[in-house]
C-alpha cells in the first residue's frame, strides 16, 4: 500500500509538472505569434491580433477610477455636475492658494506708498517700491522686471523663504497706460513684462548680467509674492465725473456732482472748488479705455480707490498721526534749545492752506516750511538772549514774517556802553 501511494505522488508530480511547462510554451508561443503580426503588418496599421479582453475584476476596477476621477472634478470645476443637482459634499480645502493682487486708485498725497510701508512692517515680509516709468521690455536700457524679485531677496537679506512672501509695489502705472503715439509700443511692452511675475512663475537670479549664463544661482517662486500696483488716473478720474455729471442732468439734477449720493467727496482744487473722485467707480472696461491691457487688469483682481484727504483728514494728520508733519520740526527746534509747540488754531489754518494746494499730505510740509523757515535761521541767535519757547498760532501762520519782525523786537540785541580810555 505504501509503494503504491508513493507511486501515485510521484505520477502526480509529473502531471503538474508538465502541466505548467505546457502552459509556458502556450504562453511563448502567443507572445511570438504577435511579434511576427506586427512585423508583418504595414506602418499605420494596428495588429490583426488583438489584445486579450479583461477580466470582470479589471472592468470593475477601471469603473471605480473613473468614478474617483470624475467626484474629484465634481468638488473643484464648476458644470461638471447638471445645474441644480445637490451632491451633498463640499469642496476640500486644499494648499493651493491664490493670491489677489492689489491696484490702488488714487490722487497723489493720498499715503499709497504710506500705507504699503507700514502693512509689510505689520505682517513682517519685505516690502520692494519701485516706479514703472523705469522698466522696459527688454531691460537692455531701463530696468528689467525681474530685477524686482532681485531688489526683493536683497531686502529678505538673502532668506529665499522670506522673499517669496514678500510685497512688490510698483507705483505710477498709469504713466505707462498705452495711448497715441510713438510711445504706445513702449507702454504695451512696459505692462507685458509683469505679466509673467504677477502669477506663478520661478525666476532664477544669477551673479552677473543675465545674457551670459553663467553657473550657479538661486531660484526664487513668485507663487506668493503679492504685486501692488498704485497710480492717480487723474484723465480716467476726470472723465468718470464728466460722465456722472452727464448723467445727472440728465435726470434733472441741476446743483450736479454736489448732490450725487455715490459721488466721494475730496480735496479741494487750488481755486477753491469742492471735487468729487469717481474712481471707486472705474470698470475694467474703464481700466482697459484708459490705457492698461486687458492680460495685466484680468491678473489683479482687488482695485481699491483711494479718496483724497479733506481739510478735516488734513487736520487729523497733525494731531493724531504719529510722527506726523509738525514732529520733524519740533524736533529741529528743540536741539537749538527752543521748545517749539502748535495751538489747535494755528493746526486748522495749516489744514485750510494744505486743502487748497491740492496735493494731499504733502501739503502739510510745504505749508510748514513755508511758515517757519525763516524761525529756523533767525531764532536760535535769541536763545542767548533769554528766548526758549515758540508757539505757533494762527497769526503766525497767516502773516510768518510780520510775526518775525515783532518777535526779534521784543529781544533786542544788548548793547554795550562806552569804551573808557587810559
Amino acid at each position: 500500500a505504501a509503494a503504491a501511494a508513493a507511486e501515485a505522488e510521484t505520477a502526480g508530480a509529473e502531471a503538474a509538472e508538465a502541466a505548467a511547462a505546457e502552459a509556458v510554451a502556450t504562453t511563448m508561443e502567443n507572445i511570438t505569434k504577435n511579434n511576427d503580426a506586427k512585423k508583418l503588418a504595414p506602418e499605420g496599421e494596428e495588429s490583426p491580433l488583438k489584445e486579450p479582453t479583461p477580466t470582470n475584476k479589471s472592468s470593475t476596477s477601471s469603473e471605480q477610477s473613473q468614478e474617483t476621477a470624475e467626484a474629484t472634478l465634481d468638488e473643484f470645476v464648476s458644470g461638471i455636475i447638471e445645474a441644480g443637482a445637490d451632491t451633498g459634499k463640499r469642496p476640500k480645502r486644499t494648499g493651493n492658494y491664490t493670491k489677489s493682487n492689489v491696484l490702488l486708485l488714487g490722487p497723489t498725497g493720498t499715503g499709497k506708498t504710506y500705507l504699503m510701508r507700514h502693512l509689510a512692517d505689520l505682517i513682517g515680509v519685505p516690502l520692494v517700491k519701485a516706479d514703472a516709468t523705469k522698466f522696459t521690455e527688454t531691460g537692455y536700457v531701463g530696468r528689467d522686471a525681474e530685477d524686482l524679485i532681485r531688489d526683493l531677496l536683497r531686502a529678505a537679506d538673502g532668506n529665499v523663504q522670506l522673499a517669496q512672501y514678500g510685497i512688490v509695489y510698483v507705483d505710477e502705472i498709469d504713466k505707462v497706460c498705452a495711448g497715441r503715439g510713438d510711445w504706445d509700443g513702449f507702454r504695451r511692452g512696459t505692462q507685458a513684462t509683469f505679466l509673467k511675475l504677477m502669477e506663478d512663475t520661478d525666476v532664477f537670479l544669477q551673479e552677473g548680467p543675465p545674457q551670459l549664463k553663467l553657473p550657479g544661482g538661486t531660484r526664487v517662486s513668485t507663487r506668493h509674492v503679492l504685486f501692488v500696483f498704485s497710480g492717480a488716473f487723474a484723465q480716467l478720474d476726470e472723465k468718470l465725473r464728466e460722465e456722472h455729471a452727464r448723467e445727472a442732468k440728465g435726470f434733472g439734477f441741476s446743483a450736479g456732482l454736489d448732490n450725487s449720493k455715490e459721488a466721494v467727496p475730496t480735496a479741494t482744487s487750488p481755486k477753491g472748488v469742492s471735487l468729487q473722485s469717481m474712481l471707486h467707480k472705474a470698470s475694467t472696461q474703464d481700466l482697459v479705455k484708459a490705457g492698461l491691457e486687458s492680460e495685466f487688469v484680468g491678473r489683479i483682481p482687488v482695485r481699491v480707490a483711494l479718496n483724497s484727504l479733506s481739510e478735516e483728514d488734513l487736520f487729523k494728520v497733525l494731531t493724531e498721526a504719529e510722527e506726523g508733519a509738525s514732529a520733524q520740526l519740533i524736533d529741529d527746534f528743540r536741539r537749538y534749545g527752543i521748545q517749539l509747540s502748535f495751538a489747535d488754531s494755528a493746526y486748522r489754518a495749516v489744514a485750510r492752506r494744505a486743502a487748497e494746494e491740492g496735493t494731499g499730505a504733502r501739503a502739510l510740509v510745504t505749508v510748514l516750511e513755508e511758515t517757519l523757515r525763516r524761525y529756523k535761521f533767525r531764532l536760535p541767535s535769541l536763545v542767548t538772549r533769554g528766548f526758549s519757547a515758540l508757539e505757533v498760532t494762527e497769526a503766525i501762520v497767516k502773516d510768518p514774517q510780520g510775526e518775525l519782525e515783532r518777535i526779534l523786537s521784543e529781544h533786542p540785541p544788548a548793547t554795550s556802553g562806552p569804551i573808557e580810555r587810559e
